[in-house]
């Protein structure tokens, strides 16, 4: 069987990802897909450096505006989209070109992740009241091996491990371990029927078929344009109804429902989901018994990005002056108008954290961009760090004035060797 092409850059925050990447997607009739934790988000858009609209009319971007930023989103919802967008690129004979600087999402894509408990509310309104110390301290003594993994003072993360302790029994560092055996649904698409383990799947003798199978299955209400949405007293009568279209969050087992704005919407998400084989026009599915195996499905090409020390901090700087420039505090105030939290893990990120303290009274927006300068900084540090340890990416590195496109042609050359 003929690999198929999977191209994979990474690198620091401001190193020229993007403009590498278009210049690339250009060169190899590719689309890219971003791997960035934050632009998945809608009205994100200064502070995460979304590409323009212009740059994405010169080449398709995909897991961009795809949720609301109040809206619960992980590492592993986020592999499932990828794996999803990466074979609707391949059925178009295209090359998907991954680029971004979320090393915990990369990871997701490359080596898998395993789904984990679901979010439980109560369980985290009693940690939250505890400090980050203290927090540590207990995930010190229940999982040691993600104690050793994670900084004393990343509470998200400590928080999530010990939630994940208490509601399943077993320390998160066990869980992901066991998890890289796991058989994965065929790129997301498919759950498992618990009772066989089995993927049910329909048939359909053409795509028009299988599009007016799924039309319907969440039917609009007329006046409110969004979901209807049918409950059911169990797993075995939802998937009798879905055929396992709608998977149970675990924490509440209650159907996770996509929100749709039009029936068209929900169709293109749905389109692909089961690919046609033209010569048997019934649906090619492709079994992997574990995330190795469908990697070495993939001819994968990981380009890693590096500037000057120097140099990268003065494109760090500039980039945040020009966010300022841009109406990034215009930006957060809209947000904060239509109603999303100040606390949401999506307004916790660069750009905005530092906007709300200045919104806040805490300092002035001078203070403000020296944050947002320095924060950057040593965030581009720690991807660094980060996406050194994996000894599969090929660096690059960019000089002062290389232009996006000569970068790209060394890209398109390594990859055509």
């Amino acid at each position: 069987m003929m690999k198929k092409p999977l191209i994979v850059i990474v690198g620091p925050t401001a190193v020229g990802k993007s403009e590498v990447a278009i210049e690339l997607a250009k060169r190899m009739k590719g689309e890219i897909i971003s791997c960035d934790s934050r632009q998945v988000f809608k009205y994100l858009n200064i502070g995460t450096a979304k590409p323009t609209k212009e740059e994405r009319k010169k080449v398709p971007h995909h897991l961009i505006d795809i949720i609301e930023p109040d809206e619960e989103f992980n590492a592993f919802l986020y592999a499932q989209r990828v794996y999803k967008a990466i074979s609707g690129i391949h059925r178009k004979r295209k090359t998907p070109i991954l680029v971004g600087g979320s090393g915990l999402y990369l990871r997701a894509v490359i080596d898998g992740i395993f789904p984990g408990a679901g979010r439980n509310e109560k369980i985290r309104e009693r940690l939250e009241k505890f400090s980050s110390g203290c927090l540590y301290k207990k995930l010190k003594e229940t999982d040691p091996k993600t104690a050793l993994r994670l900084h004393p003072h990343d509470k998200v993360r400590i928080l999530r491990a010990l939630e994940v302790y208490e509601l399943t029994g077993q320390p998160i560092s066990v869980l992901q371990k066991v998890s890289k055996g796991r058989k994965p649904d065929y790129e997301g698409a498919l759950p498992l029927a618990p009772s066989t383990k089995k993927a049910r799947i329909t048939r359909f003798s053409s795509n028009s078929e299988r599009l007016s199978y799924y039309e319907g299955a969440l039917p609009l209400a007329p006046s409110t344009k969004k979901a209807r949405i049918t409950r059911f007293s169990s797993n075995s009568e939802r998937l009798s109804y879905y055929e396992g279209a709608l998977p149970l969050a675990a924490s509440t087992k209650k159907a996770r429902i996509t929100r749709f704005s039009s029936n068209s919407e929900r169709l293109s998400y749905y389109e692909g989901a089961l690919p046609l084989a033209s010569s048997t026009k019934k649906a090619r599915i492709t079994r992997f018994s574990s995330n190795s195996e469908r990697l070495s499905y993939y001819d994968l090409t990981m380009i890693g990005l590096k500037r000057e020390r120097e140099e990268l901090y003065r494109r760090i700087n500039r980039r945040g002056e020009e966010m300022i420039k841009e109406g990034l505090v215009k930006e957060v105030k809209n947000l904060l108008k239509k109603g999303f939290a100040q606390d949401l893990i999506a307004l916790k990120g660069l750009g905005y954290k530092e906007i709300i303290g200045y919104l806040n009274g805490e300092y002035d927006l001078k203070e403000a961009i020296r944050l947002l300068k320095r924060n950057s900084r040593r965030f581009a540090k720690r991807q660094l760090t980060w996406f050194n340890k994996d000894k599969r990416i090929h660096w690059i590195e960019i000089a002062e004035k290389e232009s996006a496109n000569r970068v790209a042609s060394q890209i398109a050359n390594m990859v055509e060797c």
